[in-house]
């Protein structure tokens, strides 16, 4: 008898944990079961097995709604997020086109300037374009890559220039850099990353020429090993 009832709370228990893993891992299950549960407790119904039947498959209708609504809000969210993230980048795109442009700016004054004033003459010949920009013999980058943009504002600025008094007129940089739409804060913003990539420009030359020297150093230390060994 005593075995018996031992087997049998075995039985039980066995039961429970593997009700217990089966809730674990359908929690829908037991959440329509107490919905369902609690409304036949509170109704009472005649045939409460009927009644209970009913209630489960609406709480299962219920609960798959309430999954399918979960699962597009997160959809939703995951497209916000995505579209965050793409308005970030592009945002970094268009702030790095102007950080080019007003680069290309900074740069172009400076080859078209002397004592920090640059002659209306000269920028006049740049954004006429053609053979009186290559009169000017500018470097390649600032006469091949020109930027869309500050190509699409010469011809404002050479209808602004012929309409002065006096081509003839210098140029201090903030008054160039007007010309090309730039306020003043974009103007000393772009004088100062002109001179960031002047800096990095003159860092990468100098590690390239100690590179050089380094290689220059070796190959004469073989040839001079060479030699001696030769006369061995």
């Amino acid at each position: 008898m005593a075995n018996a009832t031992m087997a049998a709370a075995e039985q039980q228990a066995a039961l429970y944990r593997d009700y217990a893993a089966f809730q674990s891992v359908f929690p829908e299950c037991q959440q329509a079961l107490k919905a369902a549960m609690t409304m036949v407790v509170k109704e009472r119904p005649a045939d409460p097995i009927a009644y209970l039947a009913m209630k489960l498959r609406e709480a299962n209708v219920e609960l798959k709604l309430e999954k399918m609504q979960a699962e597009q809000e997160q959809e939703s969210a995951a497209v916000v997020i995505q579209k965050l993230g793409r308005g970030k980048k592009d945002k970094k795109r268009v702030q790095q086109i102007k950080t080019n442009n007003g680069i290309f700016v900074r740069e172009l004054f400076k080859k078209l300037s002397t004592e920090n004033t640059a002659n209306a003459t000269g920028l006049l010949l740049f954004a006429k374009g053609g053979e009186d920009r290559q009169s000017l013999e500018l470097p390649a980058r600032l006469n091949k890559s020109i930027p869309p943009k500050i190509n699409a504002t010469c011809k404002k600025i050479v209808v602004t220039i012929i309409a002065w008094p006096t081509i003839d007129k210098e140029l201090e940089y903030f008054e160039f850099a007007e010309l090309f739409g730039m306020t003043e804060q974009q103007a000393g913003e772009a004088e100062l990353a002109a001179a960031a990539v002047r800096i990095q420009a003159m860092s990468r030359g100098k590690k390239g020429n100690a590179i050089a020297l380094q290689r220059h150093r070796e190959r004469l230390e073989k040839e001079q090993v060479g030699a001696y060994t030769k006369t061995l």
